[in-house]
């Protein structure tokens, strides 16, 4: 199992809502960037021994922030948040050459204004389970 993996899992999951989307490590051109688009962060957090059941749980939160114009209603941009929020439904197992993910909760964070764009962060926390044997 690798951080790389479950990523791949999720990203694969969100790719259906047919938007530019951009990973942490590509740079954008705001001046250029057609909107709305996507920003995708991976935010793992520490890994957690199962001994009972020989396993271990990978856990971590996937932030999926929508940018949109600032001339443009809020509506349009909260229309895209509910997209991605149905695209990673809590309990819901998004699966990619044999990675598992599960969706432990989700969430709306903050909406602002982040330069030349309106900004919604969203956070979807997931975990999923290598067993050692």
């Amino acid at each position: 199992m690798s951080y790389y993996a479950i990523e791949k899992a999720l990203y694969a999951q969100l790719k259906p809502i047919g938007l530019t989307i951009i990973q942490e490590n590509e740079s954008i051109n705001e001046t250029k960037q057609a909107t709305p688009f996507i920003e995708v962060y991976n935010l793992p957090a520490a890994t957690e021994t199962l001994d009972k059941c020989l396993a271990d749980r990978y856990n971590g939160t996937y932030q999926v922030s929508v940018f949109d114009s600032v001339d443009k209603m809020k509506g349009e941009t909260l229309e895209i948040v509910d997209q991605v929020l149905e695209l990673f439904y809590v309990n819901e197992l998004p699966e990619l050459d044999n990675v598992t993910v599960a969706i432990d909760s989700r969430e709306m964070g903050l909406a602002r204004r982040d330069g030349g764009f309106f900004r919604c962060d969203i956070s979807i926390n997931y975990f999923t389970l290598n067993s050692r044997t």
